[in-house]
Order: structure tokens, then sequence, then C-alpha cells
């Protein structure tokens, strides 16, 4: 077929598309100024006056003197007409330059201005509003700003609107949607607009606690406040990680990029007065983008969206929203306190957002309509699967999805007209199902053009990059030779030997008291001491294992959290078994809770060992990468499961702990620093372990892991240092936390340079028993003795070779 043949459907496409255009920027530029005068006018308590009267107040309108309180409402009124002018040209003129257009944009800056003044007039008849000068001129500015805006701008934003039609397969649309949502978050950054540059104010927020540079210290008391909190700022950067991953890359990038745009809105955000700058949310923003990257990924490897089990998420989502909503489920059902709030929740439409900051305004936007929003995502994949490619029936569903969406935000609402602690208001039930039809609205558009893509052979919906599809269409690499028969025996006897060797050494002379109590003679002792090297032997040898096997799974992340709990739970149990409860009881407490049999230090143990072997992870699988110079995405899964786990963890460990022996030896009774240092600490001893025993099984790639042993080490004790109490005062005495573990009895401490000995002794035999029980492991990775590959940059073997 000639290029001539293709021409007409290609121009009708183009007209269809800028005819689609048309009526949504007619139907934005309707909706905008309805915002511009409601919310001018809000909380519409109208009080009739003579028109002489009303000319005469307005007459005498004043020019405000602004501090840096209302420097906010300046910057809003200027930035509340940009879009207004802004859509007002490209209905009228569109792409029409020359006089003629000059003409029009002189008529629409007349036009706005005049819109301006009639509404701060029309104010002086609603008292609740305050009319002023400063208003006028800056609305009149941002009128102008936005012609401007449109002079620059309008072609690229008009062919970025045009794609959106036009774009066939998922790689080009998801990045439009997701120039848009980082634009958004952009905006959400520096509200509310009360902008900075001053040393003094800035001094001045920072005495004030709005800088806090210490992850997680920011977050409510109340846990379930804080998790509610973090997994809104989580949904808030997951779209973002969805989107890059679908747009093309890597997962590791799109951590690393989310971290680094996370960062740089708190820096923005330093420059703004009333904001708080935490580190907290740079955690979860890497963590939102991990997860929604890992999402995309599952997305595809589950086979498209045929084959997603949509209604179980949606269930599951739906009952998320109503537990977020209606936490702590205190139900009062008194008939004079329903009736007030239900007239309460009948109140003039964003009353309440009026009363407050536009920072709070457009917070509780958000928080509302993000989740909502993957309701009707989740909906528009089950609207693509039903359909089975029917546009008529897709539009049915989608429908049904948008009413249902509202039926379900009503009965949040609803049912928060019973909560004692909640504000019932419809308004918010509005922004909820709003939450739901753009995630509808943008899920059916991404759903059909992966579909269509698909169908095309073109834009294919995998998103990996160049080098992993490359990397797919090359032969399977060799596999890994088979593990000899003996390595499980073996495996065993390095086991029984090491608790031979604990509950020997135990009886030593100067062993530290601890560790006498924990092993007592005879067989329990010889018991305990089984129970202690298997739960070892999990510790530092299993990560080699498990490392192997799951580079050979298809949901790594999946299976590598269910790897973490059944570890943790196994071990969990196996304590509570051979340990006497006694000195269980002083790591994790009696129980408090009246659990059946030993649950609940099942329970508290698992999630200590849980800690544990997150921090044996990463540092085995650091020490493999730096050993071998392979990556295989493992030590990004690790990252978020770790930040995914930290605050749950810390809460059940630290927390909610059921005794003070574990928290008293920790800084500050056990805060979140603490926890974060003391996890270092203990991850920098793994690998400093795990450096030996790789140098010692052969490894060629030597001076990484000797740089990093010698940096681990060090480090590793510096955190253990800070992240442990230095003073107790306790049995009549005072001491660290280093003495009274490490010491032999109670009665003399020991400090100084004895302290330093006992301490470098404990790690070296921590060291030991890693070489005793992963030297195996390396020696099983094959890779660990060979260079890494050489990628030549062309044919010519004259040319340089680049190390991979």
């Amino acid at each position: 077929m000639s290029p001539v043949a293709l021409a007409p459907p290609a121009m009708a496409a183009s007209s269809a598309a800028a005819a689609s255009l048309r009526r949504l920027v007619g139907v934005l530029l309707l909706g905008y100024l309805a915002f511009v005068i409601y919310g001018s006018l809000v909380p519409l308590r109208l009080v009739p006056l003579p028109l002489d009267e009303a000319l005469r107040r307005f007459a005498n309108t004043p020019m405000l003197q602004l501090g840096i309180a209302s420097r906010a409402d300046l910057v809003a009124n200027l930035l509340l007409f940009v879009p207004l002018a802004f859509l007002l040209r490209e209905w009228l003129l569109g792409a029409r330059r020359g006089p003629l257009a000059w003409l029009g944009s002189g008529l629409i800056a007349l036009s706005c201005c005049g819109l301006a003044v009639a509404i701060e007039f029309t104010q002086v008849f609603f008292p609740a509003r305050t009319v002023s000068l400063n208003d006028i001129a800056a609305e009149s500015a941002g009128a102008v700003l936005g012609l401007l805006a449109h002079g620059l701008a309008a072609p690229r934003l008009r062919g970025w609107a045009l794609g959106w039609w036009q774009a066939e397969g998922a790689r080009p649309l998801a990045g439009r949607i997701l120039q848009a949502y980082l634009l958004l978050l952009v905006l959400f950054a520096v509200m509310p607009l009360d902008l900075t540059i001053s040393p003094v104010e800035l001094y001045h927020k920072w005495q004030e606690g709005r800088v806090d540079l210490i992850p997680f210290t920011d977050l409510a008391q109340d846990p379930v406040q804080a998790l509610y909190d973090m997994a809104v700022d989580l949904l808030l950067w997951v779209p973002v990680g969805l989107l890059w991953r679908m747009a093309g890359q890597p997962t590791g990038q799109v951590v690393l990029r989310g971290v680094l745009l996370a960062a740089a809105l708190e820096v923005l955000q330093l420059f703004v007065y009333s904001r708080v700058t935490s580190t907290t949310d740079v955690i979860t923003g890497g963590l939102g983008c991990g997860l929604g990257a890992l999402l995309a990924a599952v997305l595809h490897t589950g086979g498209g969206l045929q084959r997603v089990a949509w209604r179980p998420w949606l269930l599951l989502w739906a009952l998320a929203a109503l537990a977020l909503f209606w936490y702590p489920f205190n139900f009062g059902w008194g008939s004079s306190s329903l009736a007030a709030r239900w007239n309460d929740a009948l109140r003039v439409p964003f009353v309440t957002y009026y009363a407050g900051t536009e920072f709070h305004a457009l917070n509780e936007l958000l928080r509302k309509s993000l989740v909502f929003l993957p309701g009707g995502l989740l909906w528009a994949g089950w609207a693509a699967q039903r359909s089975a490619g029917d546009a008529a029936q897709r539009r049915r569903w989608h429908r049904r999805g948008a009413v249902l969406a509202l039926l379900l935000a009503l009965v949040v609402e609803g049912g928060q007209l019973a909560l004692p602690g909640k504000v019932a208001d419809f308004t918010d039930a509005l922004l909820e199902a709003a939450g739901a039809w753009v995630g509808l609205f943008i899920g059916g558009r991404l759903w059909a053009a992966m579909a269509a893509g698909r169908a095309m052979g073109g834009a294919s919906v995998r998103t990996a990059t160049v080098t992993e599809r490359a990397a797919a269409d090359a032969p399977p690499p060799p596999a890994a030779p088979a593990r000899p028969a003996t390595g499980l025996w073996l495996d065993a006897a390095l086991t029984l030997a090491l608790a031979v060797l604990l509950w020997r050494a135990a009886r030593l002379p100067g062993a530290p008291y601890n560790v006498v109590e924990l092993l007592p003679g005879g067989l329990v002792g010889l018991w305990t001491a089984l129970g202690l090297s298997v739960a070892l032997a999990l510790l530092l040898a299993a990560p080699l294992w498990l490392y192997e096997r799951l580079l050979a799974a298809r949901r790594r992340s999946a299976w590598l959290l269910a790897a973490v709990l059944a570890a943790s739970v196994f071990t969990g149990l196996l304590l509570t078994t051979v340990v006497p409860d006694e000195s269980l009881w002083d790591v994790v407490g009696s129980p408090v809770l009246g659990w059946p049999g030993e649950l609940e230090e099942w329970g508290r143990y698992a999630a200590l060992h849980a800690a544990l072997t997150l921090a044996a992870l990463g540092a085995v699988w650091g020490v493999r990468w730096l050993a071998t110079a392979q990556s295989h995405g493992m030590l990004t899964r690790w990252l978020l499961l770790t930040l995914a786990a930290a605050v749950p963890l810390h809460l059940v460990v630290v927390s909610w702990a059921a005794t003070d022996n574990l928290t008293e030896l920790m800084r500050d009774g056990g805060g979140p620093l603490a926890s974060a240092l003391l996890f270092i600490g203990v991850a920098g001893l793994f690998a400093t372990g795990a450096c030996l025993a790789a140098l010692l099984a052969g490894a060629r790639r030597r001076v990484p892991l000797v740089v990093l042993m010698l940096l681990a080490w060090p480090l590793a004790t510096l955190a253990l240092w800070q992240g442990s109490e230095p003073m107790l005062l306790k049995y009549g005495k005072a001491f660290s936390a280093a003495q009274f573990l490490l010491s032999a009895d109670r009665e003399h401490y020991a400090g100084g340079s004895a302290l330093i000995e006992r301490y470098v002794a404990a790690c070296g035999l921590l060291f030991g028993l890693t070489v005793l029980l992963q030297r195996p492991g390396w020696r099983r990775v094959t890779a660990l003795r060979s260079l890494p590959a050489k990628r030549h940059r062309g044919t010519s073997s004259s040319r340089r070779v680049k190390t991979a």
C-alpha cells in the first residue's frame, strides 16, 4: 500500500484527536471558571446590601500590608488566573498567530481583569471574604502570566495532549502521564506557597522543628496514624514507579530516580516556610517507586491483563479503604449525635477546605482521592479483561465502576457519621469518587494502549531495557554445577560442631554471664546450643543458598518475602522450644496479651529474628555483588523489603516490647534512630565476616572486598556504640550496654582496654562462625573465582574493552 493511501486515515485520526482536544479544553475551561467563582465566594454567607453602599465600600477597598502568613494568599491568587487565561486563549484562538491573535490576547487579558474586579465586588456581599486591591492586582498579573505561558508552552503542551489519543503502546502514554503527575507532585511540594529565602526565616523554621534530618522521628505517636500517614505517602509515589517502569526504565533506576526526586522535593520544601522537610519522605519516595516498579513487572510477568485476578485485588482495596477511613471503629449510634452530625455533613460544599490553608485543602483532597484512585485503575483493568476488546462493553463497565465508586464513597462518609473522632462530609464523598473516576479514565486509556500495542505487534508491554531484552534473546547461561551429595551432610556436621563449640565456650573462664545463663551445663545446655547453632546457620549460611534459589524464581520479590517470614517463624518456633523461658523472656518479655500457649513469645522473637535476617541478607548479598561483579536486582528487592518492614518491626520489637530488658540497652530507650543504628551495626559485622569468608574461599576480586572489610568493621562499631545506651543505672551500679552484655559478672563490669578486648574477641568469634558456616557456600559460587566478563565495543580485537 502506498503512503498516499495512508494519508486520509492518518489525517482523519489527527482531526479526531484535535476535535477531542478542543472538547476537553472547553470542559476544563467551564469547570475551572466555576471553581474560580465558587471558590472566591465560599462559604456563601450572603448579606444583602444596597447597591450604593456596596459601591461605596468597594471604592474604599484598601491595599493591604502582607506578612509571611498572607504571602501564600497573594501567590495563590496570582496562580489562580494563570490556568484560566491559558485555557481561554487555547479555546478561543488555539494556534493562531498574527495581529488578530494579539488583539484577541489583549481582549482576554481585559476580560480576566474584569472578572477579577467583578469577583472582588461580589465579595462585598459576602463579609466572610476579604476584599483587597492586592487580590485584583495578583489575579490580573496571573492572567498576563497565563497568556505569556500560552505563547511559550502551548505548542509543546498541545502536542503532548494530542499524543494522549494518538499513542499506540504503553511506553509513550506512560511517559505523558508521568510528566503530568510529576508536575502535580512539584505543585504539591510548594504548597501553600509561603516561599522564603530569608536566612532568618529559615533559622526560625529550624528552631520550630520543621526540619527533620533523622528518619521516622516526625511520625505521629499513634502507630496506626503513623502507618496511615506513611501509606498515603507511599501511594503518592507508587504511580511514579509504575509509570517510570512502563516507560522503559529498569527497577534499579526507578528506585534511584525516586530517591533523588524525593530528596530534591524535600530540599525545595526547605524554602516553603510552613512545610516540614523530612528525610522520611525520601525513604517513602524510594519505597513507593520501587513498589510501583514491581507492580509493573507483575503485570508483565503475569501474562498481561488477561491473566491478572482483578476481583480479589478490588475486594482487598475496598476493605483497605474502609479500614483506613473507619479506624478505630468506635461506632456510636446515639440518635441525637447522629442527627447533629448529619446536619454537619450537609454543610456548604468545600467550606471545610476554605476554613484551612491552601496546603491543608490540597493535602486533604489528595489524601481522599488517592485512596480511591487505585480502585479506578483496578476496575479499568477488570473492564478491559471482561470486555475482551469490545469498546462499547468496556464503556458500560466503566459506567458501572463510576456508580459503584460513588456508592462506596457514600458508604465511607455515612459510616463516619457514627464515628465520634471523624468528620463526615459529603464533599469528601465527591472527592473520593472523583479519585476513582480519574483512575478509571487513566487506566482505561492505558490498558487500551497496551492492548493496541500488543495487537499491532509494535510497542511491547514489556518494560525491560535494551540490555535486558538482548539478554533475554541470548542463549541461556550454563547451569550451575550440581551441589555435591556431601553438601548437606557437611552442613549438618558443621551445625553440630558449632553447637558443641558454643556449649563448650560457655564453660570457659570469663565468659559473659548472659551466655552462661543461656547455656547451662548438662544436656539441657547442649540442647539449647543445638537450637542456637541451627538459628545461626539459617542466619549466616542461608543467604547464599537463598540467593541462588531466587535467581531461578519468577516472582523473586514474593519469594523473598516468603523466605524471610518462613525463616523468622521457624526460628521463633525453634527457640521457644529449646531456650529456657526465663532466658527468652529476658529478650522479648513475659507474655502480657493472654494469647494461648507460647504464641506471643514466638511472634515477638520472630519479629526480632526478621530484622536480623534482613541485616544478614543485605550484608551477604552486598558482598556477593562485590565479589562476583554480578547484579541481578536482588539488592534492590532487599532494600525495598527492608524499608517496608522497618516501621512494623520497630513497632513490634521496640515500641510494643513486653519488657525493658531490650529497650533499656538502646540509646534513649529505643527510638527509631537507635534501631536504625543497631541494624546498620549488625549488618556491618555480618558484612565483615562475609568478606573474610569470600576471601578465604578464593575470590578473585580481592581489593573491593578488603576495602569493604576495613571500612565495615569500624563503621559497625561506631554505629553499635551510638545506638546502644552509654549509661545504665541498675543493680546499684552505673554501666553501659556494652559492659552489661560483655562482662563476666554483675559485680565486676569490664571497662577500658578490658572491654575493648572482650568486644574484639566477640567480633572474632562472630567472624570465625561466619567463615565456618559460609565458606562452603562461597565455594559453590562458581562466579566467585572467575574474572568478570569483558564487553567489547566492536568486533575488532584491537579495540579497547571495558569491564562489565
